[in-house]
C-alpha cells in the first residue's frame, strides 16, 4: 500500500547507507485472492476469466517480497497487509469508477469479467 511505500521512502532518507531493499507486505498473493478482495472491498462479483498465459516458461507465477533487508537496514515493517491496504485505498475517495468500453454500456458482460492468466 502506497502508505507503506512513503514510510519506507521517509525511513531510508535518514539510513546510514546506501542499499536496494524490497518493500511489500511480505505476503504472496494469488489473482484469485485478489479477484476475491477487491470484489469484497468494492462490492463487486467480478468472475475471473481465465485465458492460456501466452509466457509460458517465462512468466513468473508466484512472487513473495523478501523483507527481511527493508527491517534490518530501514527498520521497515509493513502496516498494510493487501486486504487492509485495498480497503484503505477505496475508503479514501482517490478511486474513479470506471466506464464500460462501450459508449452505450450495451453488451456489459465483458466488464464484469477479470482476463487472469492460468496458473500452475
Amino acid at each position: 500500500y502506497v502508505a507503506d511505500v512513503v514510510r519506507a521512502n521517509l525511513l531510508a532518507a535518514q539510513a546510514q547507507e546506501s542499499a536496494v531493499v524490497n518493500v511489500g507486505s511480505g505476503t504472496a498473493t494469488s489473482f484469485n485472492e485478489l479477484v476475491t478482495i477487491l470484489n469484497e472491498v468494492l462490492r463487486t462479483n467480478r468472475v475471473p476469466e481465465y485465458i492460456e498465459n501466452p509466457y509460458t516458461g517465462r512468466y513468473q507465477d508466484h512472487t513473495r517480497c523478501d523483507m527481511n533487508r527493508a527491517r534490518d537496514l530501514l527498520g521497515f515493517v509493513p502496516q498494510f497487509d493487501i486486504h487492509s491496504g485495498i480497503r484503505a485505498y477505496a475508503e479514501s475517495g482517490l478511486l474513479v469508477p470506471v466506464r464500460s468500453a462501450s459508449p452505450s454500456g450495451a453488451g456489459g458482460s465483458s466488464a464484469s469479467r477479470l482476463a487472469v492468466p492460468k496458473g500452475p
